[in-house]
């Protein structure tokens, strides 16, 4: 059964069982859609508001409710202060929610139905405007979530995923004061997050980034390009993760990382900027941590490793830099490499332990 029409101003309510699909137009403001598709699945539902030539809807709500197994959900809202929020239930299900305007929230949740696992769920969100929020719950096995932030300031976009082998990705661009969060625990989790410019060299100032990754086989990338004050974080605990920040253009740029496992990887690099702050702490085995800062003052660095087969590697020059390696373990190798003026370096290494 198909069910589908254009409604100027109303409250819309559409209810359905396996193999259906729901096509729902809105114009006009204030208006709510509910739609629940139950069943085994295979079900498509498709809520447009503020959609075609009438122009904006304000405050509009779509809730989007879907159970079994390979439904999709499309969401598309073109105003302000609209909500998007589809949950499904299962497993193999498809959501994209589509917001233009300025304080929308779009909200994501796949998880399972019942006794039965959830898995290979995707989920997708993209926001164009100002004051955006975004979230994404993804409970399950290989599942990807990617929301996509642009053309805004002051955005925010949180990310949580649950399980095995599920894969993450933020973009917001061209705008200030975004925030992006990354959750992830299980096993071969990836995490991806930029913030800047996409497609022109346009400043991105202020923005805020944090990954969280708890489980074996981790990794993520943070990419920071043009602005200041720029914020990243990421701690990581278990086996073989790896993490790699980039803050490009900037001043008073800070980024931390704490990986505690074994095999992990920190590389960091930093161009053209003042007073930045780097810290990396890993607690393992076989850790690499490699820094570069090009240009910049007053930057401090400090890298400690703690285990056996770590290496270190700090290039920095500008000038006033602090710069302290501390190493406890075996075989572990410290080059550091500094050119400017009044810089502070200090090595020290604990060297082979039984």
């Amino acid at each position: 059964m198909t069910i589908g029409g254009i409604v100027l101003a109303a409250t819309v309510l559409v209810a359905q069982t396996s193999g259906n699909r729901s096509d729902v137009n809105v114009l006009g403001d204030e208006n709510t859609v509910e739609v629940a598709q139950h069943g085994v699945g295979d079900n498509s539902s498709t809520v447009l508001q503020g959609q075609g030539a009438l122009g904006y809807s304000d405050k509009g709500k779509a809730l989007v409710t879907q159970d079994g197994a390979l439904n999709e959900a499309y969401t598309a809202q073109d105003g302000f202060r609209n909500t998007a929020n589809t949950i499904q239930n299962g497993e193999s299900h498809h959501s994209s929610i589509q917001q233009e305007g300025s304080r929308n929230w779009a909200k994501a949740n796949q998880q399972a139905q019942g006794n039965n696992p959830s898995f290979e769920n995707e989920s997708t969100i993209d926001q164009q405007g100002f004051k955006n929020r975004a979230n994404i719950t993804q409970r399950g096995s290989y599942n990807t979530s990617l929301a996509v932030q642009s053309n805004g300031e002051d955005n925010d976009a949180k990310l949580l995923q649950r399980g095995d082998g599920n894969e993450s990705q933020i973009f917001q661009a061209n705008g200030d004061g975004n925030m992006a969060d990354v959750s992830q625990k299980g096993d071969g989790n990836s995490s991806i997050i930029g913030q800047g410019s996409l497609y022109e060299i346009i400043p991105s100032n202020d923005n805020q980034a944090f990954v969280e990754q708890i489980g074996d086989g981790n990794e993520s990338a943070i990419g920071q390009i043009g602005g200041s004050r720029n914020f990243a974080d990421v701690y990581q605990e278990g086996d073989g993760n790896s993490s790699l920040i980039g803050q490009l253009l900037g001043n008073d740029n800070a980024a931390y990382v704490d990986q505690q496992g074994d095999n992990n990887v920190s590389i960091l690099g930093e161009i053209g900027g003042d007073r930045n702050l780097t810290t990396i702490i890993q607690d393992g085995t076989g850790n690499l941590s490699l820094v570069g800062e090009l240009l910049g003052s007053d930057n401090e660095t400090l890298v400690d490793q703690q285990g056996a087969f770590n290496v270190s590697r700090v290039g920095v020059a500008g000038s006033t830099n602090m710069i302290s390696v501390e190493q406890s373990g075996s075989l572990n190798n410290s080059d550091i490499q500094v050119i400017g003026n009044g810089n502070t370096c200090t090595v020290k290494q604990g060297g082979l332990t039984p």
